[in-house]
């Protein structure tokens, strides 16, 4: 084969693998935005740079942990509301639909359900925190403790 062959060989390698990586990337961030929008996802970065929400809108974080957990640590001003607590359904449904809310548990596994749960009720403005508490606080995210007496 001429040395003109296996460069035309070469650079068809190359291009093809360009092309492979570019749809990849495209389906990963496509992957990543669809399951983001589809679960209501907000960043702790989203939140603490205010760029997600309307001006003048403040959302209420909710925390859907135990008590014990929430006693631990929680977001300054977040409402408690146990997910696994008795009376859970009763107290989203006495909550205000038009508000906007950021549902936030440890990991993100209970606030995911309790954000579809409240989809289902008709709430609209409605997130969950994407990778729990835990990211908020590493990211830096204010964490304050109940003082139990």
């Amino acid at each position: 084969m001429s040395s003109a062959a296996w460069i035309i060989v070469v650079l068809l390698g190359c291009a093809g693998f360009t092309c492979i990586w570019l749809l990849a990337h495209h389906y990963i961030q496509t992957h990543k935005r669809m399951k983001k929008e589809l679960h209501n996802m907000v960043s702790p970065q989203e939140l603490l740079e205010k760029s997600v929400f309307s001006a003048g809108e403040n959302p209420v974080f909710l925390d859907v942990r135990t008590i014990p957990e929430y006693i631990e640590g929680h977001i300054p001003n977040a409402q408690h509301l146990d997910f696994y607590g008795e009376g859970f359904l009763d107290h989203v449904q006495e909550l205000k639909k038009y508000a906007v809310y950021v549902v936030y548990c440890r990991s993100g596994g209970r606030s995911l359900q309790a954000v579809q749960l409240m989809k289902t009720l008709g709430f609209e403005k409605i997130y969950n925190l994407e990778g729990g508490l835990a990211v908020w606080e590493n990211v830096g995210g204010p964490i304050v403790e109940e003082v139990v007496e």
